[in-house]
């Protein structure tokens, strides 16, 4: 995507993303934690005390729907996209070269087979929120809610599970952004702070 308005902390994703080859992980992590805070407190947090907190609708699949800002969403969706497509294609095609940056180190076949057959539905699920968002109409809104509440709950079982077992880069990359989509799709501006407590901290 090629958009002059993008997201300020999409660009710093992506360039986090391009600087990890070469960039040491406390040096990785200190521009992700500058980049966390950034997005924890990019846009003011105003919950009324009867709406219910992130973790509310995580675990009761309750979310009040309000798509804050539809271009972030599709960004953060194809930042998103992009991260996790290769590392299905790779395991497709059983290459053991140009491995993608979320790949798990050291994993059992077993535990690599079921993370990939997560972030393939993760990436159907995407896909399916970028064509509704895309050609939104009134009769859409049940299948959003339902697309909503299954992303949230797909990536929070999704960190929770392999966030610490990723590189750094990859943790870091992923949960800002699906933090984001998510944010931005309904979820409390807290969502950021739960899935970046699945990121591996260094020391």
């Amino acid at each position: 995507m090629t958009d002059s308005r993008r997201d300020p902390i999409s660009h710093a994703i992506q360039a986090l993303r391009d600087t990890a080859s070469y960039a040491p992980d406390e040096e990785v992590m200190a521009s992700a934690l500058e980049l966390y805070e950034i997005a924890k407190g990019a846009r003011p947090h105003t919950r009324s005390r009867s709406s219910p907190t992130a973790r509310e609708q995580l675990d009761d699949g309750v979310v009040n729907i309000i798509v804050r800002d539809k271009s972030l969403v599709l960004q953060y969706s194809e930042v998103l996209i992009e991260a996790l497509e290769p590392l299905t294609l790779s395991h497709i095609a059983h290459r053991n070269v140009d491995v993608s940056p979320l790949s798990l180190d050291d994993a059992a076949p077993a535990e690599q087979e079921e993370y990939v057959t997560y972030a393939s539905v993760l990436i159907a699920e995407l896909k399916q929120l970028n064509a509704v968002l895309e050609n939104q109409r009134k009769q859409h809104q049940t299948r959003l809610d339902s697309m909503v509440t299954s992303l949230g709950r797909g990536f929070d079982e999704f960190l929770k599970s392999y966030a610490k077992k990723m590189g750094t880069i990859a943790a870091v990359a992923t949960t800002l952004a699906a933090g984001q989509l998510l944010y931005n799709v309904g979820y409390g501006r807290e969502i950021i702070e739960i899935l970046w407590s699945y990121v591996k901290k260094p020391g």
